[in-house]
């Protein structure tokens, strides 16, 4: 998910017809109710689906909350996805300091409230892992050559290669592949790893071994 700022999210102007959640007041008998309009009854927010004036009828609301009206504006807004996202934390958080507008609602407010921390600290612990799998799977690559000047059974091939990014620890694995020889290659030996690189030898009698290396972990 992006990191914006509040400045960088466009808030299209709010309908003329919304009526905001927190402004709705406790149901009145003597109230003429509008389709959009909100009202409190038995401690629960309700939103008018019909025009309504007179007795509680039941039929004529949709029950609602804090968090799902303001979701529903800011989709209807036309915002980007994840601009919704972060108007909704920020809207939630602005509701979530304002406890006098919401006598017995704030109970869902804060559950809403609850949810979102959840999920921020669910994607932060994701986020943790994938860094700490990547560190583990950074792979550097190369090709080292080594040659060769004495007469078998003697061997001079051995050569220090130097790791580009320095490891955390010598837990890590060369992978090589010969990919060109003068001669007989013997084994390949790969020996004083440290973090900073490691040896890499044949034993045979050949003058020139070409070798590509892949290095894998050792970065946690």
């Amino acid at each position: 998910m992006a990191n914006k700022g509040l400045k960088s999210i466009k808030f299209p102007s709010l309908p003329d017809t919304y009526k905001v959640p927190p402004q709705a007041a406790d149901f009145s008998t003597s109230t003429s109710y509008a389709v959009g309009d909100y009202c409190i009854y038995q401690g629960a927010l309700y939103r008018f689906t019909t025009a309504h004036t007179g007795a509680w009828n039941a039929s004529h609301v949709a029950a609602a909350n804090i968090a799902e009206e303001v979701a529903r504006l800011v989709a209807e807004l036309g915002m980007e996805d994840e601009d919704q996202e972060i108007a909704i934390r920020l809207i939630l958080n602005e509701l979530l300091h304002r406890d006098e507008l919401f006598d017995g609602l704030s109970g869902t407010v804060t559950s809403q409230g609850g949810r979102i921390t959840t999920l921020e600290g669910k994607m932060t612990s994701a986020e943790g892992n994938i860094t700490k799998l990547l560190a583990r799977t950074t792979i550097e690559a190369g090709t080292v050559t080594l040659t060769n000047d004495q007469a078998f059974p003697f061997n001079n091939s051995q050569v220090t290669v130097p790791l580009v990014t320095e490891r955390a620890n010598q837990n890590y694995i060369v992978d090589y592949e010969v990919t060109a020889a003068t001669g007989n290659v013997g084994d390949i030996i790969i020996s004083a790893k440290l973090v900073n690189g490691f040896k890499i030898e044949h034993t045979g009698s050949a003058t020139s071994v070409t070798v590509k290396y892949q290095v894998l972990g050792g970065m946690a």
